[in-house]
């Protein structure tokens, strides 16, 4: 292979990881920090889509640990606007209550809670992550809302 070929085939693969870094970079949904505003869903059973003690156990706890993260905003707290989110597309939650992003958990048959953080102006899931039946409730929610924050570029709780 001459010398030519091999700096033509160099440039051609600098150019392909180029071309894969700059499509990432804007693909990616990025949040800017005046954009950290969250809304946290009721965590639902079934379907259709119901609440129930452990989810909104868990919610909860959710929604503190949230709280305590640094640069993030929670919005639309207000219970009585959970039931009528259960319905809801996360754009449409976001739309509603004035979220970039939305937290949602749907409980499995076998008590399994799996838990998403949307971006809702692609509809992007950002994070997801599951709770066993058998965690607690606080300790779920301290590692869910780490994860969070982490997915965010946010320190955690208390960091």
């Amino acid at each position: 292979m001459s010398r030519r070929s091999l700096a033509g085939a160099l440039a051609l693969v600098a150019f392909a990881i180029a071309l894969v870094v700059a499509l990432r970079w804007f693909a990616a949904p990025r949040i800017a920090p005046d954009e950290r505003t969250v809304a946290v869903l009721a965590f639902t059973v079934g379907a259709p889509p119901q609440r129930d003690a452990r989810g909104d156990s868990l919610r909860d706890a959710v929604v503190r640990e949230l709280a305590r993260v640094s640069g993030l905003t929670l919005v639309g707290e207000a219970r009585p606007l959970d039931t009528a989110m259960l319905a809801l597309r996360p754009r449409e939650v976001g739309a509603t209550v004035g979220a970039r992003l939305v937290v949602a958990g749907t409980r499995d048959a076998a008590g399994r809670t799996t838990v998403r953080l949307i971006e809702v102006e692609m509809g992007d899931l950002l994070h997801a992550d599951s709770v066993a039946p058998n965690e607690a409730p606080d300790a779920a929610a301290a590692r869910l809302a780490a994860a969070v924050a982490r997915a965010l570029g946010l320190p955690p709780a208390g960091g």
